[in-house]
């Protein structure tokens, strides 16, 4: 089973906090794979990266709170109705789905990254689907 961590990052509604985040990471060397804003009070910076525990490390080391979810990394074909088929049987078997990443796209296959309520099932369906995983 493919699993990424999600980073919820609170973030002070302060200008430069990005950059902060940002610099930080680069500077250890790790390399954002998918990147949110989301405002609000506080404001969330939802992030993938390409090395979970230096990510940690990070955000422990600026004082920030977050919370990490698993995410199941999915490929699709970039056809209609792909993504429906697949949200649907989520759907059928009771998962919910709380957030969904697109992280690439190439020769006509796109990787999507799903934070789901029971992410073995959901690995199971894309399996039945034929989905393929990295």
């Amino acid at each position: 089973m493919i699993i990424r961590k999600d980073f919820r990052v609170t973030l002070p509604n302060e200008p430069g906090q990005l950059a902060r985040i940002c610099d930080a990471l680069s500077v250890c060397g790790i390399t954002i794979r998918s990147l949110a804003g989301i405002a609000g009070t506080p404001p969330i910076l939802a992030m993938i990266t390409d090395n979970d525990e230096e990510t940690r490390r990070v955000l422990h080391a600026l004082d920030l709170s977050y919370e990490e979810t698993d995410l199941l990394l999915v490929h699709f074909n970039n056809n209609p109705g792909e993504i429906a088929t697949f949200s649907t049987a989520l759907a059928e078997e009771g998962i919910n789905v709380s957030a969904v990443y697109m992280l690439g796209e190439a020769s006509g296959r796109g990787m999507l990254a799903f934070s789901v309520s029971d992410i073995a099932k959901a690995k199971d369906i894309a399996v039945q689907f034929g989905n393929g995983f990295d």
